[in-house]
């Protein structure tokens, strides 16, 4: 599956991040949050950050929805790598990740759904 900046690989277990003229091989595991601002997301993973010319909406469409949650208007979680919820809020290792208003409820009944 592909998109003007992110390929998904056959077997789902990595994408190719296109940044700038480079492309990246970011494995999904790998991935904790992506963070968006305007036209461009930032793919926060365990050994570095990616910038990368997509929308949010963009890179939704090409994860796979068991494994990744928007949970707000501006970010976008890998379920596997969130150590705590809180109702407003997540935590990915050391960092604090608001939840928006508008995905509160779909992320919370998704999480509930994954015992």
């Amino acid at each position: 599956m592909k998109t003007n900046g992110m390929t998904l690989s056959q077997d789902e277990t990595y994408v190719l991040i296109k940044s700038g003229t480079k492309y990246h091989k970011v494995t999904l595991k790998d991935i904790l949050y992506i963070q968006g601002t305007g036209n461009y997301v930032t793919f926060v993973t365990t050994g570095k950050e990616i910038l990368s010319l997509l929308t949010m909406k963009d890179v939704l469409d090409m994860l796979p929805g068991e494994m990744f949650f928007r949970i707000h208007r501006s970010y976008i979680v890998n379920f596997y790598h969130v150590d705590l919820i809180e109702s407003e809020e997540v935590k990915i290792q050391d960092k604090k990740l608001p939840i928006g208003d508008l995905y509160q409820e779909s992320f919370l009944s998704a999480v509930k759904g994954k015992k």
